[in-house]
């Protein structure tokens, strides 16, 4: 059971007749698409290290592998748009859901990232486990290893916010075309779109800023629970 499972309520979705359920058509591409190309990733990773030093070989490969992980990180992203999950409201903390989409991260991506938490026990009730999964999907694309991040969460009083702030790396003055800037490259945009639908199912919201200094910010809001007394 998830660390932060207080308590569950199934909320209903709407299911056609006749029609694969949600979990059988996951099932299925995991077995014809994840799965292969986990196996194709693990294989490359395994001949990656026969190569001696400096091999250029070894660097083709990388980027080979590089782009299987990121294409495999779609594929995820799409079968969650196209099928999603029924959700589950469960009583979760503020500083649970921020803390525990923080421990999702990669290693490097968590090193950059620094968590101040206000407030940390004022409450909300969403599906705590799909929220932290989509946070840490938004952390993930929106920031960048040498980048310098501050993920912030505080309580409003109908609102709990999570406040992300991204400094890219490098010089600051050197954008010179404001339109080129992005939150994240054009095979990463169906990942936003999707974390933005599950937090919008949740009753919250997610709203990104790209600011003149180059830098990004993101928030999300989700709805205060306060019968706990939060």
């Amino acid at each position: 059971m998830h660390p932060y499972i207080h308590n569950t309520e199934a909320v209903p979705q709407g299911s056609g007749t006749g029609s694969a359920s949600p979990i059988d058509m996951r099932a299925t591409i995991r077995r014809d698409v994840a799965t292969p190309l986990a196996v194709l990733r693990a294989s490359m990773e395994s001949l990656a290290k026969d190569f001696e030093n400096q091999d250029p070989r070894e660097t083709v490969l990388n980027g080979a592998v590089d782009q299987i992980v990121r294409l495999g990180r779609s594929i995820q992203a799409l079968v969650d748009y196209a099928v999603p999950l029924p959700l589950h409201n469960l009583t979760c903390t503020l500083e649970e859901l921020t803390r525990c989409s923080h421990g999702l991260l990669d290693a490097p991506v968590a090193a950059v990232i620094r968590v101040a938490c206000e407030d940390g026990q004022a409450q909300t009730r969403v599906d705590g486990p799909l929220f932290t999964r989509s946070l840490a999907q938004l952390l993930s694309v929106a920031v960048d290893v040498g980048d310098e991040a501050v993920l912030h969460a505080s309580a409003q009083a109908e609102w709990l916010k999570i406040t992300l702030l991204v400094q890219p790396r490098g010089n600051l003055d050197t954008f010179e075309d404001e339109a080129k800037r992005t939150l994240a490259p054009d095979d990463e945009h169906l990942i936003l779109a999707l974390v933005e639908r599950e937090i919008t199912r949740m009753g919250g919201s997610l709203e990104t800023t790209l600011l003149p200094s180059a830098s990004t910010r993101i928030v999300v809001r989700l709805p205060r629970d306060t019968e706990g007394g939060c």
